[in-house]
């Protein structure tokens, strides 16, 4: 297992993807579980689970069901990244889910 604290914060974009491949690839390749802080939603979505975290209660675990590709992938105005984190997490999940 991999703990990794904001792994790509303060790397450049190409630096920050070659990170998130080597996470990717020692997950698929080796099974390694690789845990994970970050507060960037776009590294989020390259995961197969994401859990939030609010004041420091669980309000969110959900599955990715479609984990985006490190380096396949254009990433999106922050507006438009934003907005979608946004309406997931807050109007979307379960009923036992605080939204």
């Amino acid at each position: 297992m991999i703990l990794a604290d904001e792994p790509t914060g303060n790397l450049d974009s190409r630096s920050g993807t070659e990170v998130m491949q080597i996470f990717q690839s020692l997950n698929r390749d080796k099974g390694i579980t690789i845990v994970f802080v970050t507060h960037d939603s776009w590294i989020a979505r390259h995961t197969q689970r994401v859990v939030i975290l609010r004041d420091g209660k669980v309000i969110a675990d959900r599955h990715v069901p479609q984990p985006l590709v490190a380096g396949a992938d254009e990433r999106p105005s922050e507006e438009d990244e934003m907005e979608a984190v946004l309406r997931d997490v807050y109007y979307g999940g379960r009923k036992d889910e605080y939204n």
